[in-house]
């Protein structure tokens, strides 16, 4: 519902502002739509957010990209050798410990997700009908909330068959993590952004994300700006800073 969105053949929604010079990557429970749509970009939603049905990613092979909290994630999922420049905003990735964590979690996760299906879908489907669960939610990310962003967060996820797709995606294993956000440093050049009052990943995960990839023989720049976790969606033409 909006000029500048496409859907594939499979159900992916995207939105493009061409040409699709770079791919921008939302965080989880958001959608494309939270990055207002720069010049020359293109923005898929993950399977289970935005108006994305289906099982399928969308997969875009762009020499610039940006990723925002679990996004950061994506980008490294999806990055390729001919990628110039990476800007992570608020990146949810973390240090140390990662294939022990990613054992264990992975196999509990999909297990409880198997167990506890019928029970978690119902309780999604009444968490995200409520404005006041989406507004106690998302007040954590933002510093200046304004009942359109709720809108915005809340609506494709009252669609039918969103809690199914979102269950699957939780289930799917990310085998990506702070190893490969250090070999991406050693080939492109990477800028990390991070939101000085971030509640989600305080500042200070970042700082020790430059710390360890600068140990290993990485380099990386880090910008701490005024905001918050969503700094992006809070700050006008905020593709500028990059």
């Amino acid at each position: 519902p909006h000029p500048s969105s496409h859907f594939t053949p499979t159900g992916v929604h995207y939105l493009l502002s061409s040409p699709p010079l770079t791919v921008y990557h939302h965080g989880f429970g958001s959608s494309s739509f939270s990055f207002k749509i720069p010049p020359n970009s293109i923005s898929p939603d993950l399977p289970g957010f935005g108006h994305t049905r289906g099982n399928e990613r969308y997969r875009v092979n762009e020499k610039f990209m940006v990723g925002h909290s679990m996004g950061a994630l994506t980008v490294l999922e999806d990055y390729h050798d001919e990628v110039v420049k990476i800007v992570f905003i608020s990146p949810a990735i973390f240090r140390g410990g990662e294939f022990w964590k990613r054992f264990k979690f992975g196999f509990l996760r999909k297990f409880f997700l198997r167990v506890l299906y019928p029970i978690i879908f119902v309780v999604l489907r009444r968490l995200v009908s409520s404005k006041k669960f989406w507004w106690n939610g998302l007040s954590l990310a933002f510093e200046n909330l304004k009942e359109d962003t709720v809108e915005m967060y809340r609506r494709p996820s009252t669609v039918v068959g969103w809690e199914k797709e979102l269950i699957r995606f939780l289930g799917r294993s990310r085998n990506v993590g702070f190893n490969e956000l250090v070999a991406v440093c050693k080939k492109s050049e990477v800028v990390i952004i991070h939101g000085k009052n971030d509640k989600i990943i305080p500042v200070e995960n970042s700082r020790r994300l430059k710390e360890g990839i600068e140990e290993r023989g990485g380099k990386v720049t880090l910008k701490e700006v005024e905001g918050g976790h969503c700094w992006h969606e809070e700050t006008e033409r905020y593709w500028e800073y990059f």
